[in-house]
């Protein structure tokens, strides 16, 4: 996937239980502001 764009930057993985809501809140939080920085995967520059 790294080949792509797709870095580790991208994905997460996380464990938490059904009651650890503000745990969730900031795991999402940080994902999608990571996401936003990043920008587009550049995919395009493959489909030639």
């Amino acid at each position: 996937m790294k080949s792509i764009g797709f870095d580790n930057c991208r994905s997460r993985m996380t464990f938490m239980s059904a009651s650890e809501r503000a745990k969730w809140v900031e795991v999402v939080t940080t994902i999608i502001n990571t996401v936003m920085e990043l920008g587009p995967i550049p995919i395009s520059k493959f489909n030639k």
